[in-house]
């Protein structure tokens, strides 16, 4: 703040017209702060939406040109997936 705003403090009344701007710039800052958390979580959404699109395209542009997996070797894939998993790990997904 340059020092001529700052003049204007030093006529106000402590007590209701200096607690009234501290009420005001509280309620602006918090304002503020959940302005940024919608953008963000709108940001968040739309970039998870996103990825999972060109996931979902690079898989399917894969499984196109890719040959299947024999079903041995989607069996055994499966089981080292599994054994990397601890107790607890398995509970949690």
């Amino acid at each position: 703040m340059d020092r001529v705003s700052s003049l204007c403090f030093m006529t106000m009344d402590k007590e209701t017209q200096i607690e009234q701007e501290h009420q005001k710039l509280g309620n602006s800052c918090q304002e503020a702060q959940e302005g940024i958390l919608k953008l963000v979580l709108e940001n968040k959404k739309e970039f998870e939406m996103k990825t999972d699109a060109r996931m979902k395209k690079i898989d399917d542009e894969l499984k196109a040109i890719l040959p299947a997996a024999p079903p041995e070797e989607t069996e055994r894939i499966k089981e080292i997936v599994q054994a990397g998993f601890c107790k607890e790990e398995e509970s949690y997904y």
